[in-house]
């Protein structure tokens, strides 16, 4: 669906799509794989993102996403950080453009969203499977604003 919502004297274009099923959803993360030397900043429920979209899936896209030079800032909550030493697709530092905080104990989610540009990228778990993709740059700073918010609380993740 995409809307015109008129600015003043101009328009601008929001366009909102959404995606069902583990397929649909994995297409709809490869929209960010169209950009190159981004930073992507991701509130991110790691262990329910793994069983929506696959391990394997998922060390496709962060191989693509390094070879594309795309940084991304992630939060993790702190109850599904325990069993991801097994993901090799999950290590920290430069070499893997990543850099992971741990949400404070309180802060708990499981619907996860992704911003880069004027793009909001919002996935939820396996039991309802749907995902949506706006593009909309008032809707993308205030989604930096909260992660930035977020951010400064959480911890720097170490495996």
């Amino acid at each position: 669906m995409e809307q015109e919502i008129e600015e003043g004297n101009r328009f601008s274009r929001t366009r909102l799509q959404v995606f069902e099923g583990r397929i649909a959803l994995q297409q709809m993360m490869k929209d960010m794989l169209l950009y190159r030397g981004i930073t992507v900043r991701a509130y991110w429920p790691i262990a329910r993102v793994i069983e929506v979209l696959t391990p394997a899936f998922l060390e496709r896209f962060h191989r693509e996403r390094i070879e594309r030079n795309i940084n991304i800032k992630v939060i993790w909550p702190s109850d599904q950080v325990s069993s991801l030493q097994k993901y090799s697709f999950l290590q920290v530092g430069p070499d893997q453009k990543r850099e992971v905080r741990v949400a404070t104990p309180d802060i708990r989610f499981s619907l996860g969203y992704a911003v880069y540009g004027t793009t909001v990228r919002c996935i939820s778990s396996l039991r309802e499977s749907y995902g949506f993709l706006v593009a909309s740059r008032e809707l993308a700073e205030m989604m930096q604003s909260q992660f930035e918010a977020v951010w400064s609380d959480a911890k720097p993740f170490r495996i």
